[in-house]
């Protein structure tokens, strides 16, 4: 439920912005799917909700660029996205009335005066809510749509469930990614490319030769550490080529298919990687613990019940009778209005709260992709 009104919050909270328009299309349908219209004006309204969304975080200017792989601009490319968006909504919601499945009434209240305490909380928002006629009426409407979604998954879910097998399997396809066992070591490593290039084959010898020279020193009994300061080519030289904790998918494949299947203490051999010749030393090693599998595992499960709850709604949209009227959108650009939001009048007596409140929405409203910059020795 928290994560559900996590999202729900955010969509409501920031992205529900409807501004009035006149228009040519008004009255005209943008599809129909299975003998049903689907209104020009939902359609608009859910085409400046997205708007409001890359207008809030990238400024209007953003319309104006390319969509990648493609010679439209953002806004002409996300016209048919939208449109595709639309046509699936109502395939959900004819499926739902279909198999009679409907929203608990108890789960729209709660989401809703907890959506309204929220909205009550921010009088930016609510006097944004109320300059842009987005009533109760329409905030609930908007809850029991997700809701009866939510319920039609959760059907759908528990009469096709993933099984343990499934799970398993995929785990172990894509242990890298969830496992959580890591390995300390350290290596010395003699460098094969240059300014991001590789070097000639006659250098490529020479490192080659280095590097056995410097294991026959290792196999005599002369220190990894001190070998490592002496001779390594990279940062982790003046730790004695200490590389720390590290999981099997942060470093190339060649790297960690060797240090994976070492024992604490061993020494591997010479091995070539796409940045020179390494030798390995594995220190330590931190098993995943039956917890961290578990969790690892439920993640997985929860993604591919998504997974094919996606492939049957997709199923439904093959199935199903459409017909786009995509002229009814082809100059929807002109019915898009520029998207503000109300903002207080600044008093000497302000504290910047509401300035606050405004990043933490904006900051809501994007999902932070946090990556770690690891060095793939």
């Amino acid at each position: 439920m928290k994560k559900y009104f996590k999202l729900l919050s955010v969509v409501i909270a920031s992205v529900m912005l409807f501004t009035a328009c006149k228009s040519t299309s008004v009255g005209k349908s943008v599809a129909t799917v299975n003998g049903e219209d689907i209104p020009y004006e939902e359609y608009l309204k859910k085409l400046e909700v997205f708007k409001f969304q890359l207008d809030s975080i990238y400024g209007e200017d953003i319309w104006k660029e390319k969509a990648p792989n493609t010679d439209e601009t953002i806004l002409q490319h996300f016209k048919g996205e939208i449109l595709n968006k639309v046509i699936d909504d109502k395939i959900i919601s004819q499926e739902a009335k279909k198999q009679s499945v409907t929203a608990d009434e108890s789960k729209v209240n709660e989401y809703f005066e907890q959506s309204k305490k929220s909205i009550d909380e921010n009088e930016t928002l609510k006097k944004y809510y109320e300059d842009n006629k987005i009533d109760d009426n329409f905030i609930r409407s908007m809850i029991q749509e997700d809701v009866v979604k939510m319920a039609l998954q959760d059907k759908y879910s528990k009469e096709n469930e993933v099984t343990q097998e499934e799970v398993d399997k995929y785990y172990e396809e894509h242990k890298s990614e969830y496992s959580s066992e890591k390995v300390k070591a350290s290596h010395i490593i003699i460098l094969t490319t240059e300014n991001g290039s590789d070097m000639s084959a006659e250098k490529q010898e020479e490192a080659k030769k280095k590097i056995d020279e410097i294991y026959e020193k290792i196999q005599a009994g002369e220190s990894f550490e001190e070998l490592a300061k002496q001779y390594s080519q990279d940062g982790s030289k003046d730790s004695g080529g200490d590389l720390g904790y590290f999981s099997k998918g942060e470093m190339v494949k060649e790297f960690s298919d060797v240090a994976f299947n070492m024992n604490v203490g061993e020494i591997s051999k010479p091995f070539k990687t796409q940045f020179g010749y390494h030798i390995v030393k594995v220190t330590d090693k931190k098993s995943e613990t039956e917890e961290e599998k578990a969790k690892a595992k439920e993640y997985i499960k929860n993604m591919l019940q998504e997974q094919k709850f996606s492939e049957y709604i997709e199923n439904l949209k093959k199935d199903a009778k459409i017909e786009k009227h995509e002229d009814a959108i082809a100059n929807v650009e002109k019915d898009i209005k520029p998207v503000e939001l109300n903002k207080k009048e600044e008093t000497t007596e302000q504290t910047g709260e509401d300035n606050n409140a405004n990043k933490d929405e904006q900051q809501a409203q994007t999902e932070e992709n946090k990556t770690q910059d690891t060095q793939n020795k």
